[in-house]
C-alpha cells in the first residue's frame, strides 16, 4: 500500500514526474524564488496543480502591509486561499513574518503557514510566536539530528 505525500515542492524536475505522483500528493508548495523558477516553471504549476491543493510561499520582507494584503487577496480570487510566509532575503524588514500572519487573521480569511528550522534551538521561540501569531500550521525542514527532534516532540 502507498501511502500519500502530504505535501511536496514544485520545481522543473518534479513536473517533469507529476503525472505519476500526483495521485499521492495532497499539498504543493510553490517557492517564492522568481530568479530560480521561471516564467515556465510557474505556468507548469498553475496548469497542472490543482487550485486546493496549492499552497504559495510569499518573502513577505519584500512587502508592505498594503501590498501584503493585495497580494494574498489576488491569491484568493484565484480560488487558493493556503499561503506560506517566509522571511526572505531581504531583511530590511518591510513586514515581519508575524505581522503577515496577524494581517491574514485579522483582515482576511486564508490560511497561513510560516516555516521553522528545527535544526536550531531559538526556532521553538519562534514557532511559538507564529502559532500565537495566528498561523495554521508549520512547515518544517527535515530533522537532521535527534536534537532537532526533541526540540518539537
Amino acid at each position: 500500500m502507498r501511502l500519500p505525500i502530504t505535501s511536496i515542492e514544485w520545481s522543473g524536475s518534479l513536473a517533469r514526474i507529476w503525472p505519476q505522483i500526483q495521485p499521492y500528493v495532497t499539498q504543493v508548495v510553490l517557492p517564492d524564488l522568481p530568479m530560480t523558477l521561471g516564467v515556465e516553471c510557474r505556468d507548469d504549476f498553475r496548469d497542472k496543480v490543482r487550485i486546493q491543493n496549492r499552497i504559495r510561499t510569499v518573502a513577505v520582507n519584500d512587502h508592505s502591509e498594503a501590498s501584503w494584503i493585495k497580494y494574498v487577496q489576488s491569491t484568493m480570487e484565484e480560488g487558493n486561499d493556503n499561503v506560506v510566509v517566509v522571511g526572505g532575503n531581504n531583511k530590511g524588514n518591510r513586514l515581519s513574518t508575524n505581522d503577515a500572519i496577524r494581517c491574514c487573521r485579522n483582515k482576511l480569511s486564508c490560511r497561513v503557514w510560516a516555516v521553522a528550522n528545527p535544526n536550531t534551538q531559538d526556532s521553538v521561540a519562534s514557532v511559538n510566536e507564529k502559532l500565537q501569531a495566528g498561523a495554521t500550521g508549520i512547515i518544517t525542514q527535515p530533522l537532521f539530528s535527534e536534537t532537532a527532534f526533541f526540540f518539537f516532540f
